[in-house]
């Protein structure tokens, strides 16, 4: 069984015909016929709901767990969680958190991933599944068959397409990523909901002929003995009489076509294939672009569920260092250590519901998007937080002073896994030559601090010397400012909308930004999409620049150096407010940019980089990896789903390369543009009606 929707709505999960139901359903089905020998398997993809169907009824778990194997895990993560946007890490806590759980109630194995109804899938998904030990994949949505119609099976995948190939070549697969990495993967013809839209509601001759329709259907695309036909779909009340079915079926069918029917799971299926496995092609199989829009649908769920991922890792990174920081009295040690790790996990359950495909892609309802979404979110955020900032202040409490007369210790703390280098902010104004005072009050200087770890700032501070400075110049009329350190000169300009008209490597000397056009160019498109798709997904509508007015506002200069420089700007784009703001640190060879603003209802606004130069490939990282990708590999704006960096090249040189957090959405052309989708508010496709609508008016900084 598959479910959909908010984990903690009340109404979803009890009235009839929902998960109370169709899960008291299922186990009285289950129950009924385990100890006859003709089983009644049902499996269940959602912990989530599970685990909230065994703490509303207690008392049946005794009934769960005697059903044995009967009930199979498939999937087996909290959520079906999306594997294009969540970071790596919230991915597979997707799953730690119900096996937990699966582990403690059930005892039941988890050998198969079930990801339905994603909208594309990550190429390199084969790396991740396989370290967390599954065999076996079920999707359902790939290229060639983004049509509602076509999803469905009602209607053929597109000439030419991975559906295409699918079913000309097989739907069984062995799906291999870049690192060798390999899964056992099924690809399902006509959705997970294929059985239940075709076999009828009723058994009878009409649903055996259907039968004998998908069995020919699917039976094309198998290149095993085997064929697998879901039934399933989305809040389905289990079939009473699918035992019934699979009987009829044999009694006459089998004789007929000699295929032998069986009512069971994908994980028995999988098993099978697995018999097969030297047989199956061997396929590096990249499942993207489906639909792209839902890449920039909504960034504030992207943004914070980014934030919130990093503060319970840092949090767990380094409340394991403050449980070694005291222990004398053991008994406390082991009641604050179960404390520590009781609400870590509060934050990761918390947090980990925000994977599923219809969440962090702001594929959801504006009611549930405000009441549940937004809320769910900023409760992990603060967990995490919270227990990160106790373990830190427990390790400061623990460091030593140098002398009996210091005032006071800083302690520089890095949550990452390599050594880092950079600019520290704490309280107080400078008291030596070496720091700068910040825009906020504080006191800038600069840190090396060891992976996963922390120094105090007597070990931690590097000589500045070494490094060279940050500046910042204005022109005397106000027009311009430039930004350079001892890596880049960058100059940006009023009338451009406080855009960057020059970017300069200076150890190459190249220019980066193509001759009279504007970096970090704030553009709005006209978009005829929805939460889902891009007005240019589909035929008919468009998404196309709007020749808006562009102007530069209020500036001012926050910091000159010499260790930051920043400068802030407001500017209009089609009649739209917007802030800018630019930050450059000595020693950096980058340049950073924040963006602020919101898109108006009916378009997206993106963020332009012409270059100086054509590309013809772009690296950009994954959840788990790095992809290589042509440009307008389907359409002039191809928007791929970029994690932490995109390096565009060209004849294997790079052009440039973008850092970015939360903002996964960024198309290469091969004229040499590089767009980003910063914000969208397309409420409903235009051209082809799928699922939910709704709006986003949030000011999101990015």
């Amino acid at each position: 069984e598959y479910f959909q929707g908010p984990l903690t709505d009340p109404f979803l999960f009890i009235r009839p015909g929902t998960v109370d139901t169709i899960l008291s359903d299922a186990l009285g089905l289950m129950s009924a016929s385990h100890a006859s020998g003709a089983h009644y398997y049902y499996s269940v993809a959602e912990m989530g709901y599970l685990q909230r169907f065994v703490e509303a009824h207690p008392d049946r778990l005794d009934s769960l767990r005697a059903v044995g194997q009967d009930l199979r895990i498939v999937g087996g993560g909290i959520t079906s969680p999306d594997s294009l946007l969540p970071p790596g890490e919230a991915f597979i806590r997707d799953y730690l958190v119900g096996k937990t759980w699966v582990d403690a109630m059930l005892g039941l194995a988890i050998r198969q991933a079930w990801v339905p109804d994603d909208f594309g899938h990550d190429p390199q998904l084969p790396i991740v599944l396989e370290a967390m030990g599954f065999e076996g994949v079920g999707f359902g949505r790939v290229p060639g068959v983004a049509r509602a119609t076509q999803s469905l099976g009602f209607t053929p995948p597109d000439p030419g397409s991975i559906a295409a190939a699918l079913l000309r070549h097989g739907s069984d697969f062995v799906w291999r990523a870049a690192d060798g990495s390999a899964v056992v993967a099924h690809w399902m013809p006509g959705g997970y909901c294929q059985g239940d839209f075709n076999l009828g509601g009723t058994p009878g001759h009409e649903s055996l002929d259907r039968l004998a329709r998908l069995i020919a259907t699917d039976g094309n695309a198998s290149r095993t003995p085997y064929i697998f036909i879901p039934i399933g779909c989305d809040f389905s009340r289990p079939r009473a009489d699918l035992l019934d079915l699979v009987a009829a079926w044999n009694a006459g069918g089998y004789a007929r076509t000699g295929v032998w029917a069986v009512a069971a799971t994908f994980d028995h299926y999988v098993q099978l294939l697995a018999a097969h496995r030297a047989t199956l092609p061997v396929r590096r199989f990249d499942p993207t672009p489906y639909w792209t829009g839902f890449y920039a649908t909504r960034p504030l769920l992207k943004t914070m569920h980014l934030r919130a991922t990093y503060a319970l890792l840092a949090a767990e990174t380094f409340g394991a260092l403050a449980d070694g920081a005291e222990r004398r009295d053991a008994d406390a040690w082991r009641a604050r250590v179960q404390a520590r790790t009781a609400a870590i996990h509060a934050g990761w359950a918390a947090l980990v519901p925000g994977n599923h495909h219809d969440f962090i892609t702001g594929t959801a309802l504006d009611s549930v998007y405000e009441d549940e979404q937004l809320p769910r979110l900023a409760e992990a955020l603060v967990t995490g937080e919270a227990e990160r900032t106790r373990a830190l202040d427990e390790i400061v409490s623990a460091v030593r002073p140098r002398a009996r007369d210091e005032a006071g210790t800083v302690v520089v703390f890095n949550p990452l896994g390599f050594a880092r280098r950079g600019l520290v902010e704490a309280p107080g104004g400078p008291t030596r030559r070496d720091e700068q005072a910040s825009a906020e009050g504080g006191r800038l200087f600069l840190a090396r601090v060891p992976s996963l770890g922390y120094a105090t700032e007597d070990r931690a501070r590097t000589r500045r010397g070494v490094v060279g400075r940050a500046s910042l110049t204005v022109q005397p009329d106000g027009s311009a400012v430039m930004l350079e350190n001892q890596h880049l000169r960058a100059t940006l300009r009023q009338d451009s909308g406080w855009g960057i008209v020059s970017l300069v490597d200076k150890h190459t000397g190249r220019e980066v930004i193509r001759s009279g056009e504007v970096g970090n160019a704030l553009v709005v498109y006209a978009d005829d999409g929805g939460l889902y798709r891009f007005g240019s997904e589909m035929e008919g509508c468009r998404l196309a620049p709007r020749l808006g007015a562009v102007g530069g506002g209020v500036a001012r200069v926050l910091e000159s150096g010499p260790l930051r420089a920043r400068f802030v700007a407001d500017t209009t784009v089609d009649g739209r407010p917007f802030r800018k703001e630019y930050q450059l640190v000595v020693g950096e060879p980058y340049l950073r940019m924040i963006s602020t603003g919101s898109a108006a209802v009916g378009t997206s606004v993106m963020v332009h980089f012409p270059l100086a130069g054509p590309i013809d490939r772009l690296i950009h990282g994954t959840p788990y990896h790095w992809d290589r990708k042509r440009p307008e590999r389907a359409g002039e704006l191809t928007f791929e789903a970029t994690h932490d960096f995109l390096v565009p090249e060209f004849r294997g040189r790079a052009r440039m390369a973008v850092f970015h957090a939360g903002v996964p959405a960024w198309a290469v052309r091969r004229d040499g543009l590089v767009v980003g989708a910063l914000w969208r508010n397309a409420p409903q496709e235009r051209c082809d009606f799928y699922g939910a609508q709704g709006s986003d008016a949030h000011e999101v900084a990015v």
